[in-house]
């Protein structure tokens, strides 16, 4: 059991404040206001904001992991920006057209 203080009750409370804007989110994008996927949505994402803080201050694992993800992912992210930029800057193209 994690012992949350008064002291950690504000960073708790803003991710699991985090953890419901993505919920709302997630509702936002696929546009379902239907009261099982609103209830499912706000409540899971709420307490995944709260699981999300457990791991991330007793472990630190969010952070490691998503530091693999990022470390993954960059390279072909920064490639395919250059390759944009390199269309716009060539073809004097909008980011519009690409």
């Amino acid at each position: 059991m994690v012992n949350i203080s008064i002291d950690h009750m504000e960073q708790v409370m803003l991710f699991i404040i985090h953890g419901f804007i993505g919920g709302v989110l997630w509702l936002m994008i696929h546009w379902t206001w239907d009261v099982k996927n609103v209830t499912q949505h706000t409540i899971v994402s709420a307490i995944s904001g709260y699981i999300y803080w457990i791991l991330h201050y007793e472990y630190n694992f969010p952070n490691a992991f998503l530091t693999i993800v990022v470390g993954y992912f960059s390279t072909d992210f920064i490639k395919n920006l250059f390759e944009k930029l390199g269309k716009i800057i060539q073809g004097g193209k909008s980011l519009n057209n690409l």
